[in-house]
Formats: structure tokens, sequence, C-alpha cells
């Protein structure tokens, strides 16, 4: 506080907020809000669409590792699930309908991963055809 010629000044340190707004009569506005209020709704907003991005990312990133993981076997109207050995988008998705059984296990990604016994658990082989495919293939490679 300072005595200047005409009176006291007072010096304020900090922010201050306009408080003098008034309403005309019959009309509305959106009345007093303090500019950091506005800054930090703004702030919120842009959290949360920031979150959303993050959420959304998320989920993307899930399902891209569920498909690195698993093959999507179709047989008739039914899917099987098949774990990959390896993180890889090959034969994701495969369907044994119209293929015979020497072609289906001649793969070796799907062979090493263990569609043999996929296909006698569904009955559409015998476990002694798959020990002499699996074994026919193995001495290919």
């Amino acid at each position: 506080m300072t005595k200047g010629k005409k009176g006291v000044n007072i010096h304020f340190k900090g922010r201050l907020a306009q408080l003098d707004r008034a309403l005309v009569s019959g009309t509305r506005g959106r009345g007093f809000e303090s500019r950091i209020a506005r800054h930090l709704f703004r702030r919120e907003a842009n959290n949360m669409h920031f979150v959303k991005k993050i959420v959304i990312f998320a989920i993307a990133g899930t399902a891209l590792f569920f498909l690195l993981n698993y093959h999507f076997i179709f047989v008739g109207r039914s899917v099987k699930l098949l774990k990959k050995s390896s993180l890889t988008l090959n034969y994701t998705i495969f369907s044994v309908k119209g293929k015979s059984k020497e072609a289906i296990l001649s793969i070796d990604a799907l062979r090493e991963d263990g569609i043999g016994d996929l296909l006698v658990e569904i009955g559409f082989m015998s476990e002694s055809e798959k020990e002499r495919l699996e074994a026919k293939f193995d001495k290919e490679d």
C-alpha cells in the first residue's frame, strides 16, 4: 500500500475475477464464470477426449493381439479356436470345408499348432489317420 497525492493506492498480487457482470432485465447469459473455471473445464474436456482415444487404442490392441494368438478354424457352422505357437497372421482364419485331411495336415503352421488333435476331437478323422499323416509330413520336412 502506498500513499499518493489523491489518496491511497492498494496493490494486489494474484488473479482477479471480474465480479461486476449483471443481467439486463429479462435476459439470460452464462452468468459469472471466471477465466480459470473455463480453462479448467476445457482442460477436463480435453482429458476426457484423450481418455476415449486411449480406450479405443487399448481395445484395438487387444483385438489385434487376440488375432495374432489364435487360429479361427471354421468347421461347418461352428468356429474352433486353436492357439498359435507364435504371433503371426498366417492362417488366422481357416475353413476345413472342401479340404481333404491330407491337405489340411500338409500346412506346417497348422500341423505344428495341433490341428490334427482338433480334427480328431470333432470327429473329422481318427487318431490313427492323424498319426499316419503327421508322420508322413514330418518325414518330408
